[in-house]
């Protein structure tokens, strides 16, 4: 079960706009530009890696963002393993760049990505 599932819809974009979950980040298309939105980040996600010969554990973080070309990232711009991400990995570190990977889950109102 994704971080999405358990945020639907209106209680998710409810969670962006909240300072309490939300925190700004700034989206950075491979087409140019940049804008900073708001995001409900998790840090630290495990994932295992399949393509290793033995057992791997690797983290990502995983974003929450409005699908909305304006406040967060709307799933038509999206351009996987183009566009990055500045946000910090560990709270009270400065924000590094990181490449979004994979779309998780999608509906009208929000995208849920995972970032390397």
């Amino acid at each position: 079960m994704g971080l999405l599932d358990t945020c639907m819809g209106n209680d998710a974009v409810y969670l962006m706009d909240s300072n309490e979950f939300a925190e700004s980040v700034t989206y950075q298309p491979r087409a140019g530009g940049t804008r900073v939105i708001r995001a409900v980040v998790v840090r630290d996600v495990p994932r295992a890696v399949p393509e290793q010969s033995f057992e791997s554990i690797s983290r990502h973080i995983e974003i929450v963002v409005a699908n909305n070309a304006t406040s967060g990232i709307s799933a038509s711009e999206l351009d996987l393993g183009g566009d990055t991400v500045l946000v910090t990995d560990r709270l009270g570190k400065s924000s590094e760049s990181h490449q979004i990977i994979q779309l998780q889950s999608q509906d009208e109102a929000v995208l849920q990505l995972e970032l390397r």
